[in-house]
């Protein structure tokens, strides 16, 4: 009792914290790999869905994120990615990735991250903003120079974990949309959104 026989009850409040949850379908397992790191360090909110083939059409991953949108509980919160590579886009496979992302359905919330000419221009960007536009193989030479070990399949994503911040700060000089043929990325709207 407080002063004066009047009670006071103190009303505590609960709120239920929601974290937004993404889904990412990649085409390869560097690309795997790296969210997977990113994941465990930062986040822990990203379920990756690789798909082992090497560049499976653009459709089969459409498939394959639909697929995954309705087996898991998705909601207002859900961020569904598709991570591709620009270099092997058809102005098809354009039309579609927009269509799709353009789609009626508001819920769950759907993006491209694209990389040109591929994933190692993201890995690139850790280290360093090119000056000159670069192939797929150069790319990979460039980034050779900084891990001498790289191949494909990537599996020590981990030598970047310091490097992320950097590589997005590089990537808002270097962005791209879906369809352009310059080097860039737009991945560093996924990667800040969950580190």
């Amino acid at each position: 009792m407080a002063k004066k026989g009047v009670s006071y009850f103190t009303k505590k409040e609960y709120f239920v914290e929601y974290r937004i949850q993404y889904l990412v379908v990649t085409e390869g397992e560097t690309e795997e790999n790296y969210f997977a790191m990113v994941n465990k360090l930062k986040a822990d909110t990203i379920e990756i869905i690789c798909k082992k083939a090497k560049h499976p059409s653009v459709r089969y991953l459409i498939s394959t994120m639909e697929d995954a949108i309705k087996r898991r509980n998705t909601n207002k919160h859900t961020r569904c990615w598709l991570v591709l590579d620009q270099d092997t886009l058809t102005p098809q496979d354009i039309h579609d990735l927009q269509a799709w992302s353009n789609s009626l359905a508001a819920t769950p919330h759907k993006y491209i991250g694209v990389s040109a000419p591929e994933f190692e221009y993201w890995l690139l960007l850790h280290f360093e903003i090119p000056a000159t536009q670069l192939s797929a193989t150069v790319c990979t030479k460039h980034l050779k120079r900084h891990i001498p070990r790289y191949k494909k399949p990537f599996q020590n994503c981990y030598v970047l974990a310091d490097k992320i911040e950097t590589a997005c700060e590089n990537a808002v000089q270097k962005e791209i949309s879906l369809g352009d043929r310059k080097n860039g990325t737009n991945l560093h709207h996924l990667v800040k959104k969950v580190i």
